[in-house]
């Protein structure tokens, strides 16, 4: 017997209802990665001495770390799924089923963090965002497209896997919220280890897991709408990310307290907005 056929058979004594296999595929997701980020995390710390592992090691780990989503599930697709699973859910990467609509809906996403801000100025006092890529305007396409490819490391996970298993037992709201809060729970320890522009930059753990959940429910709805194409999860991901690169929600003052006012203002207006047009239109086909 093969370990490909011993690990499959373990894997199928295991499964006892549709959604198992999606708790396996979160377990094999945050074995590879915490593990992976345990060292720089025990560093930070103080658990044991900087530098105790080589530095080119530690970033490594964060960088294949960053990947755990995608690899569990085409780890899992390999072991146990039907011939052909790997191909389909790649394909899905290609489906080019969005409206006018979904596509505006990636544009909506840097203006809700530009109105963030363009309240926090005009009404609360504060200050414009300032970054040097402003100097270089010419590297944000650059930079998108970087951030395209690194969402190939999470969205065959987090969507191409776990959203379709979670829906089917417990519909697109829960869905969302579930992997939503599990999504957030995996960055961790990226708040907790140098290297990491969460921590880094002292990013507040609440701003972030709520925004992920909020985006959760806008990126279930999207990719239900393109015909389960993860193109929208791909462009929405990597939106929020050149967003809040771009135009950042978080940032340190001089007398060295975290301003994050402009990210409780995104949070709020995305809230709003999930609240009054993606649930309500996700309890309106599912009713």
């Amino acid at each position: 017997m093969n370990q490909k056929t011993k690990l499959s058979g373990i894997y199928k004594k295991q499964k006892s209802d549709k959604t198992l296999d999606v708790w396996w595929f979160f377990g094999l997701t945050f074995l590879i990665s915490w593990t992976l980020w345990l060292p720089s995390v025990i560093e930070t710390q103080g658990i044991i001495a900087t530098n105790t592992f080589p530095p080119v090691f530690t970033t490594i780990c964060m960088i294949i770390g960053g990947l755990a989503p995608s690899l569990a599930a085409v780890i899992l697709i390999y072991f146990y799924g039907k011939p052909g699973g790997l191909k389909s859910l790649f394909k899905r990467a290609v489906i080019w089923r969005l409206g006018k609509t979904y596509i505006l809906l990636v544009f909506m996403i840097p203006a809700i963090v530009f109105g963030a801000h363009a309240v926090k100025v005009y009404l609360l006092g504060g200050s414009w965002p300032s970054h040097d890529i402003y100097q270089e305007p010419w590297m944000i396409p650059a930079l998108l497209f970087l951030m395209l490819l690194l969402q190939l490391g999470e969205e065959f996970g987090w969507r191409g896997f776990a959203l379709d298993r979670l829906q089917k037992k417990f519909g697109p709201i829960y869905a969302s919220l579930i992997l939503g809060l599990i999504w957030a729970l995996w960055h961790l320890p990226m708040f907790l280890a140098v290297g990491f522009g969460h921590h880094d930059n002292q990013l507040p753990f609440f701003h972030l897991a709520t925004t992920l959940v909020l985006m959760s429910f806008i990126i279930t709805w999207a990719q239900n709408k393109s015909g389960n194409s993860l193109l929208p999860a791909f462009f929405l991901h990597a939106s929020i990310n050149l967003s809040g690169e771009i135009m950042p929600l978080s940032h340190i003052r001089a007398d060295g307290v975290v301003d994050s006012s402009s990210w409780v203002l995104v949070n709020l207006l995305l809230a709003i907005y999930v609240l009054t047009f993606i649930v309500k239109d996700m309890k309106s086909r599912n009713g």
